[in-house]
């Protein structure tokens, strides 16, 4: 059996134990220099910079089915400079696949749904 310690004192407060924005550039070199490549990725996702959070709520899109040969337009006018989320079905392997469809969310509020095809290297 183990008997735990309760009354050692210690030179923190709950305030000095609230959790911080972290130095995201040093822990990347930290990390580098110790070749921890599973730890960063479990710290990334258990502990994302405030600039990089989702607020929770959703968001709303105006949507639109592209035919042959708008997808080059639609990007022109929405995917300019900015973020766009991409979403592929199908599936890759050795060099070839199959691309059954392609969704894109751009940061302006547009979204865009492309049937696919054959996929070859």
């Amino acid at each position: 059996m183990n008997a735990l310690v309760l009354d050692l004192d210690l030179p923190v407060s709950l305030d000095d134990l609230e959790r911080r924005p972290w130095n995201r550039e040093a822990t990347h070199q930290l990390f580098d220099g110790l070749e921890f490549r599973v730890l960063r990725d479990r710290l990334l996702e258990a502990l994302p910079n405030e600039d990089e959070v989702v607020p929770e709520g959703g968001f709303d899109l105006e949507a639109a089915r592209l035919e042959p040969g708008e997808l080059a337009g639609w990007l022109a006018e929405h995917a300019a400079g900015d973020r766009t989320g991409v979403d592929i079905i199908g599936h890759w392997g050795s060099g070839t696949g199959d691309i059954t469809a392609l969704s894109l969310a751009a940061a302006d509020g547009a979204a865009a749904y492309v049937r696919g095809g054959r996929a070859r290297r």
